[in-house]
């Protein structure tokens, strides 16, 4: 009690500012724990004795501690009389019973009072069975006001933190949260992620425009683990890096040279072993001297004919244990294989699942059927 409110509390006049004695009959309740026993016999300074425990080991003891959802667990070391807490709930399932009973999770209470229940003693310190008197130290809304304090046994409020562990374990599961959802976020990204059609080579089957949600595990899979499945993939359509010798030729057409983040996307049209030649200037190919049946002419010529200043008929070459041979949907404007070379399976990084865009045309890219005339 400070001194210039004494008068207030008792209730004296001290108007006529003369200095009156008061005299008052105080009644005092020690609260306390008793010490240890050491030794010898006496008691000794628990403090010494016993090691502390910070706020944050009493909330991790709790976590630890209170495995057991029907038992409440309470440090009562921290609730006392005059003490602000905070409820919490355990499951979801509690929920309905606290907000019948007025401690609404998350919500900051004063202890007004302790109470024996059996005897109706008036206690300092909480300890197993009591009843606190609580109210909330700011206005709620509405919905949720009821007249307080409110008496609830301490045994039907599953946790009671202070506002600092409270508040500094809400930091630690929202900084938790984010990093899960950062962390679930790069995964979805190495596993799959999407595409745009930039470009008119694999038309008709993928136009300018079309969204792709692509499937990168695979193809990172098939190489990491020396799967050697690319001979399987003929028909497929892949996306791809580009290679040394087609980035080359994206800068003597006056590109400017691309990054690893910039994919090309082709149809494989021969796996490790195969030999594939230009047999005409249009840029027609055999694969170990077949000629694929699927036609890859579908598409509008490309009026200047830019594709066969590239190509060489006769050129042919071997693709490598490692490697594909990969050419566009759309021959007349297509700058493939025939044109720069095999394809590393290490630069390829995913194929499409589905095309996602536009809504007339969602659902699966069909892959074609790989078939030879003799």
């Amino acid at each position: 009690m400070q001194t210039h409110l004494l008068a207030d509390f008792v209730g004296y006049d001290d108007s006529n500012n003369k200095p009156t004695p008061v005299y008052l009959s105080l009644e005092i309740a020690i609260h306390g724990k008793p010490l240890p026993v050491n030794e010898n016999g006496g008691t000794a300074d628990s403090r010494r004795e016993q090691p502390t425990t910070s706020l944050w080991g009493r909330a991790w003891r709790d976590l630890r501690e209170s495995s057991d959802s029907s038992v409440a667990y309470h440090d009562f070391e921290q609730v006392r009389v005059g003490r602000i807490v905070v409820p919490i709930l355990r499951n979801l399932a509690e929920r309905p019973a606290m907000f019948r009973q007025g401690t609404y999770p998350g919500v900051e209470y004063r202890i007004l009072r302790i109470i024996d229940p059996e005897t109706g003693a008036d206690l300092f310190y909480s300890r197993p069975g009591v009843d606190y008197e609580l109210k909330p130290i700011y206005p709620l809304v509405q919905q949720l006001e009821r007249l307080w304090p409110v008496r609830v046994n301490e045994k039907d409020i599953p946790r009671l933190y202070t506002p600092a562990m409270y508040n500094g374990l809400s930091a630690i599961g929202s900084l938790f949260t984010a990093v899960m959802g950062l962390l679930a976020a790069f995964l979805v990204s190495q596993a799959i992620s999407i595409f745009v059609i930039p470009s008119r080579s694999m038309e008709p089957t993928l136009q300018v425009g079309d969204v792709l949600l692509v499937d990168k595990l695979t193809p990172r899979l098939t190489n990491k683990l020396n799967l050697n499945k690319y001979s399987e993939w003929v028909g497929y359509i892949v996306l791809f890096r580009p290679t040394e010798s087609l980035q080359d030729i994206v800068l003597q057409s006056g590109g400017r040279k691309l990054t690893d983040r910039e994919l090309f996307v082709k149809r494989v049209a021969a796996g490790p072993g195969s030999t594939l030649k230009i047999t005409d200037a249009s840029g027609a190919v055999e694969i170990d001297g077949r000629k694929p049946l699927e036609r890859r002419d579908f598409c509008g010529e490309e009026p200047t004919r830019l594709i066969e200043k590239f190509l060489r008929q006769g050129d042919e070459f071997q693709v490598g244990p490692k490697q594909v041979a990969v050419l566009g949907d759309c021959s007349s404007v297509s700058i493939d294989s025939r044109v720069w070379g095999p394809l590393p399976t290490d630069n390829i990084v995913g194929r499409p699942l589905l095309r996602v865009w536009p809504l007339s045309r969602v659902g699966q890219v069909h892959s074609l059927v790989t078939d030879w005339s003799e």
